[in-house]
């Protein structure tokens, strides 16, 4: 009934009544028409039992007071409108300090799923770190002895809604990466914002052998104990990268917490050299995200990992 009312130029107000068969349109006329009263009369002529509004941003200040008559009478009111289009983000109401509130999210957050999430990276992060300490421990004596240097490496990364956070990670790189990027930047293979080479002259021995495992990102599990990662979400960007990216898509990868390993992550990551096919990845996890979803990557991180498929 809503898509027959839509495909009118005219926005219209249809009176409907149930009945053995169904629901049949008692009346329909536009919105907006007569007075309030006249359409309480009208609920009570054609016995109504739910009212369907279709109608524009224009009509709803008399919207909100049929609505109200319709309440008031115990009448079903189903509102159609065009004043917000959404095509991803799912509308629901929520009272909030006796106020009910429309909200729109394209995200699945405050689900049971969602805090089932938290509570799951929390304790597999703890559990990990526990388990792998002695990896750590000999990956760290490793990177100390080939290079000076700290083991670790720190950044600040964009967290969920840009919030930055200091990131952690196995250093791979000579200690003067940082002031050789612009020298080397002709030599970036990635299209966009992001800075990428496959072969890259920085990268120490060591650290070649842990991206090709991904071992670098283990330190990463004290920042999803710490609630600013996860261990599924799109990889968090510098925060200098973050800011070069221009297109509303781009930023909507930010609407959830990062992770440590995403669809990008799993599906041949050094293969993916244009950042818009990034990003459709990573929209893609958002728009599809459920627990099962999150197991399904985190089964075929383990033979990415194994086998280093798509890590340089």
């Amino acid at each position: 009934l809503a898509s027959d009312s839509l495909d009118h130029s005219e926005r219209w107000l249809n009176l409907l009544s149930d009945c053995p068969a169904g629901i049949r349109i008692t009346r329909t006329f536009p919105a907006g028409t007569g007075s309030v009263e006249d359409f309480t009369q009208a609920l009570h002529d054609d016995s109504a039992g739910i009212v369907l509004f279709d109608v524009t941003s224009r009509h709803m200040d008399w919207t909100a007071q049929a609505i109200k008559a319709c309440e008031e009478e115990g009448v079903e009111a189903w509102l159609s409108t065009d004043f917000v289009g959404t095509r991803l983000a799912r509308a629901r109401f929520e009272e909030i300090m006796d106020r009910n509130l429309l909200v729109f999210r394209s995200t699945r957050a405050g689900t049971w799923q969602s805090l089932a999430k938290i509570l799951f990276d929390r304790i597999a992060s703890a559990l990990l770190l526990l388990f792998l300490a002695p990896v750590l421990l000999a990956i760290w004596i490793a990177i100390r002895l080939e290079s000076p240097g700290p083991a670790l490496f720190r950044q600040r990364r964009s967290g969920r809604h840009g919030d930055p956070f200091v990131m952690y990670k196995f250093r791979t790189m000579h200690t003067d990466a940082e002031m050789r990027k612009d020298e080397l930047a002709a030599l970036n293979e990635m299209q966009g914002p992001v800075f990428k080479i496959k072969k890259d002259p920085r990268v120490t021995r060591v650290g070649a052998f842990l991206r090709t495992t991904s071992l670098d990102e283990l330190p990463q599990l004290v920042n999803v104990l710490l609630g600013q990662m996860s261990l599924v979400g799109p990889r968090p960007l510098p925060t200098y990268e973050t800011l070069a990216m221009t297109a509303n898509a781009q930023r909507r990868r930010l609407s959830v917490t990062p992770g440590m390993t995403c669809l990008w992550q799993i599906s041949g990551r050094s293969e993916v050299t244009d950042f818009s096919d990034w990003v459709r990845l990573d929209l893609e996890y958002i728009d599809q995200w459920s627990l099962w979803l999150d197991f399904q990557i985190l089964l075929r991180t383990i033979p990415a990992v194994l086998f280093g498929r798509g890590a340089r």
